[in-house]
This record gives structure tokens, sequence and C-alpha cells, in this order.
């Protein structure tokens, strides 16, 4: 993930944990080494990041990843997404009739 903008994100992701597995192509600062759900990701840096997920997500519960500063929630810095079987789909689907993306 790169931060192309001149402002810091701290990117967080819900339901799981993560490791930064390289930080600005390299290893990671002491206080981005471990276990995380969020990581202050400074303008112009960029961090990698190894997700483990031990299932799929119910499409009526997805996922969410998000910047923890509200203003940039606010600009759209905030999505949801569902794990599957490995077939892509960019579709939205129906779940008790309703659409979820």
């Amino acid at each position: 993930m790169e931060n192309t903008s001149k402002r810091a994100h701290n990117f967080h992701i819900h339901g799981t944990q993560f490791i930064v597995s390289a930080e600005n192509g390299g290893t990671p600062a002491p206080r981005n080494q471990g276990w995380k759900d969020t990581v202050f990701i400074e303008p112009g840096a960029s961090v990698q990041l190894t997700v483990p997920f031990s299932e799929y997500a119910d499409p009526a519960t997805p996922y969410m990843y998000h910047c923890h500063m509200l203003w940039h929630e606010d600009q759209g810095m905030m999505a949801q997404y569902v794990l599957t079987d490995g077939e892509p789909s960019a579709e939205p689907m129906m779940v008790d009739g309703t659409m979820h993306h």
C-alpha cells in the first residue's frame, strides 16, 4: 500500500490483524513490527502487509478497512470487501434482498 498524498494515514482493518512485511521496500521500523490492526503510513511512504484470514467473510457482514482520521473516511478512504474461494467478483451481490458490494 502506498501513500501518495501529502497527509499521513492511520490505516486500519476490521476483523483481523496483520504483519507489516516491508516498509518503504525494507525492514519495518521497530514500531511497525509485530501484530497490528492499524499502521501509521507517512506521506510518500509505502507498506506491504501480510494479512491472514482463517475463513471467508459472510457477504452480509464483509470486512472493512479505513483510515482512522474521520475526515479521510468522509473523503472515501473507507471500503468493505469479502473474501472468496478465489473467484474474483466485482459485481454487487444480493443478500437477504439487499445489494452489497
